[in-house]
């Protein structure tokens, strides 16, 4: 690889990039792939390609969505929220990571500024608040700014950055992109001629697809605003790197009416290929007019553009890799190529039937997408070139279509001819072929044909039929052009039909164990030879060889849910699926017959381990004689020490929450503290917080006797705060008086609340009553935590089995004398259950010896 020295400058002059290779690959570990340099200027030698004056800077292109896309449908009859799942953000900025909309669940890779754009882009994906939800609100997201590089290139787009990008990325094992950014043209004063062309920012966005710089990341860029300005038309106003072949770029709608916006770009690329890809809400034009997101400070606000349709399809795509994950039982994602077939082919039409350089081939159906997947009709093919591919596909009559998607190899930034070529068919049953829609870039506006011929210009094709014959079709692919013999990946979708075969899928609830969850939601899917399937369908739950039939429910023909009792904690048991025609058995899942799941461990999941050093945004407010909140240290003060208050907290620090409530008319204790009623409530705790611990100091009374009517309270609130719920009281009697100097810990079940919501971020406030002169009420709260309790704690199936593992040996011998003499309410160790580690617990272990459970 040549190496090419790099000057820092800052200049405003416009510089050069050049995509340069050298075949021999000295010294570099990836000679295979070109490399992109910045040069002072055009030039050219045996190993440059291509070179190219910089482009503009990336920029900007900016729970109405859910609806408009199905996806508020979707997570109605099944919780997929994008859980164990994350994108990568690559913005204008830094997002809000500290936002409680994102519940803990975004990092910021550098420390750039935060115009409000990436926290909105990022909200509008992943968001967890009611009021601005995303669409999938338990996804995690890694957020990198895209902004000036050592090179001073602060006024242009240096295609390194988006390389970069995507290495990290890659890197960080995450295949799914979002870029709500893009080259704004008429904005930045450039010629119209820079629309619609390739380049090389287009170039580094189809190699990362082909797994260039890691492993295949698929990068979902927005079309731009072009035609809000009016100066370069209507078509072929989409600007690289949106013009890329291996991608997916995304146009903006209204999402109450449908319709493409009046700013979205619109295709056709210079070479004629179809963009937008699809179409996703970016706008509104009743109500707030725009999208609602979150925004930096705790906060909502409203914006507008293809850069909030973007996020709609990345946190969709996470959706689907979840689901994908989940139901076939294989620990690979789906490809780039099967995620855009899957996105591409299960679209709305909003505008003429088949594709369109307005809106792509049709606006993002989550719901139809998730259907898909779950049906079994969106595949991983493996295609090599110079060869042909046929499958089955079962129609009913009902209008189909059939999609797929491949990434090609360009051969430079220069040149978007394709290279590899695929060609689909449908042949009827009784012979009949269908074509691939097609579009005329010399005629935009026109609507798409469906005439013989095949399509060399795109890396999608789509075979739509309106009145299908019944009966079994056959699905062709022919691949042919650079490369003979070589196996390249091929995303496959069907949508209104099936391919043939009976089969099975099933999703379980991703995570069934939650405390407070009694039961696992269970959606399955079944074909018999392509045709949904009716009836005769069963399932079942078996635990220690008993099995419990569980009540099956149609949704809908091939749509099916059912509930199985959640296993006693760090127990595994099995879900089985069976389908039957006149009781003979034509199919099961998993094909082994059972589908295991283990309740987790006792062990819990910190999701907030609050030393309050900095009291983390708690709010504090406060007026005398009113309830309210304050939020103070504990100080050394010989008065406070007199009267046992303590002068630091259970761990030695002074990093406490103080909360006092006393009428006396005098400060207190030296602390600063009013003469008023205090208390403190924090900001949101994440999604999943089940289990509330903190360590408390109380003292009703001090000085004077205790008054019954003197308690510490807790409550939470899973609403945002309209709504509040006692979760816990400490009443006031003497049991919290004695030496006035415990400090003890405490462990709250939030479950046990009637208003207890799994899937809403929580919040959490202390306060103290009194019962008046002469009473005076102190209290203190130190190392709160809230944490994810996957199970309640273990208990033995059998006397003996001190371990859990469900038979008496040895280990539990061991077990018992590692916690000998120790106290333990409730650990499987203390066998008798009297609270202590000891004789007879070894005892029982030996009476049962070598039993199983």
């Amino acid at each position: 690889m040549i190496l090419i020295s790099l000057i820092a400058i800052a200049s405003t002059e416009r510089p050069w990039f050049a995509l340069v290779d050298d075949s021999s690959g000295q010294g570099s570990i990836t000679s295979s792939i070109p490399k992109i340099m910045r040069v002072n200027g055009p030039f050219f030698d045996e190993h440059v390609l291509y070179t190219e004056p910089a482009l503009p800077p990336l920029s900007a292109c900016n729970n109405e969505i859910r609806a408009a896309v199905s996806v508020e449908a979707l997570q109605s009859y099944f919780p997929l929220y994008g859980q164990n799942q994350s994108v990568f953000v690559l913005d204008t900025g830094s997002a809000d990571a500290a936002h409680p909309g994102f519940s803990g669940r975004v990092i910021n890779l550098e420390g750039g500024f935060d115009d409000g754009h990436a926290t909105h882009v990022t909200g509008t994906i992943l968001s967890s608040f009611d009021v601005a939800k995303g669409t999938a609100p338990a996804l995690s997201a890694v957020v990198k700014p895209f902004f000036a590089d050592s090179q001073g290139d602060v006024f242009y787009t240096n295609p390194g950055q988006i390389e970069t990008a995507f290495t990290e990325a890659a890197s960080r094992d995450i295949s799914i992109l979002n870029a709500s950014i893009g080259v704004n043209v008429n904005v930045n004063g450039y010629s119209c001629d820079l629309l619609g062309q390739y380049g090389l920012a287009s170039y580094v966005v189809d190699q990362a697809v082909r797994g260039a710089y890691g492993i295949p990341v698929l990068s979902i860029w927005s079309a731009g605003n072009e035609r809000s300005f009016d100066a370069c038309g209507d078509y072929g106003t989409i600007a690289p790197p949106a013009t890329n072949r291996n991608a997916l770029t995304v146009g903006a709608t209204y999402s109450d009416l449908g319709t493409v916006t009046l700013f979205s770009s619109y295709g056709p690329t210079n070479d004629g290929r179809i963009k937008p890809d699809l179409v996703a809400p970016g706008a509104q034009l009743s109500q707030d007019l725009g999208i609602s997101s979150l925004e930096p400070g705790n906060t909502i606000g409203v914006r507008s553009g293809t850069s909030m349709s973007a996020p709609c399809v990345t946190g969709t795509a996470a959706l689907l890799q979840e689901a994908w994950l989940m139901s076939p039982a294989t620990t690979d994602r789906p490809t780039p190529e099967c995620l855009r077939a899957i996105l591409c082919g299960t679209t709305t039409d909003i505008s003429t039937q088949g594709p369109d350089f307005r809106s792509g081939f049709g606006q993002l159906n989550a719901s139809s997408a998730l259907d898909a997947v779950m049906f079994g009709n969106a595949l991983d093919e493996s295609l090599q070139f110079g060869s042909t591919t046929a499958r089955q596909i079962v129609s009913d009559g009902s209008p189909f279509r059939c999609t797929i998607a491949w990434s090609d190899a360009p051969a430079d930034g220069s040149d978007s001819v394709i290279r590899r070529n695929l060609d689909l068919k449908l042949i009827s049953p009784s012979g009949t072929i269908h074509y691939p829609w097609q579009l005329d870039p010399n005629n935009p506006s026109w609507p798409a044909t469906r005439s013989e011929g095949t399509d060399i210009l795109n890396t999608i094709e789509q075979v739509s039929v309106d009145q299908p014959e019944p009966g079994t079709w056959f699905m062709v692919i022919t691949g042919d052009g650079e490369g003979p013999g070589i196996q390249i990946p091929v995303g496959v979708c069907v949508d209104g039909a099936h391919f043939t075969g009976t089969r099975i899928g099933v999703l379980s609830e991703p995570s069934p164990s939650l405390l407070g969850s009694a039961e696992i939601d269970v959606q399955i899917w079944a074909l018999n030879e392509g045709v949904p399937v009716t009836s005769s369908l069963e399932a079942a739950r078996v635990l220690h060889g008993e099995q419990i039939q569980l009540e099956v429910h149609q949704i809908r023909p091939g749509q099916f849910s059912t509930k199985a009792p959640v296993p006693p904690c760090d127990q595994t048991a099995s879900l089985s699926v069976k389908l039957y025609d006149n009781q003979q058995l034509l199919a099961q899942f998993p094909t082994d017959g059972e589908r295991t799941f283990t309740a987790g461990g006792s062990t819990i999941l910190t999701r907030i381990d609050d030393t309050l050093a900095k009291y983390q945004n708690w709010s504090v407010i406060y007026s005398a004689g009113a309830g309210a909140w304050r939020a103070a240290r504990l100080l050394a003060s010989p008065n406070c020490s007199f009267l046992g208050i303590p002068n630091q907290g259970p761990d030695g620090s002074s990093n406490d929450v103080l909360i006092t409530g006393y009428d006396t008319g005098l400060p207190y204790c030296g602390s600063g503290l009013e003469d008023s009623y205090t208390s403190a409530e924090s900001t949101p705790f994440p999604v999943g917080t089940n289990t509330l611990i903190f360590d408390y100091w109380f003292s009703p009374g001090i000085g004077v006797p205790a008054h019954s009517d003197d308690d510490l309270i807790i409550q939470a609130t899973w609403d945002e705060g309209i709504h509040w719920h006692e979760i816990h009281r400490f009443v006031g009697t003497e049991e919290h008086n004695p030496g006035l100097t415990a400090w003890r810990e405490v462990e709250i079940d939030l479950s046990e609340s009637p208003a207890f919501d799994i899937s809403q971020a929580p919040r959490f406030r202390f306060f103290v009553e009194e019962a008046g002169f002469p009473s005076l009420v102190v209290a203190a709260v130190a190392n709160i935590q809230g944490i994810s309790r996957q199970c309640d704690p273990a208990t033995s199936i059998c006397d003996g089995d001190a371990n859990g593992d469900n038979q008496v040996d040895f280990e539990d011998v061991l077990s018992v004398l590692l916690l000998w003499a120790d106290s333990c309410q409730g650990c499987p160790e203390d066998v008798d259950h009297n609270g202590t580690i000891g004789f007879n617990d070894l005892l029982m272990v030996l009476l049962e010896w070598d039993s199983e459970c």
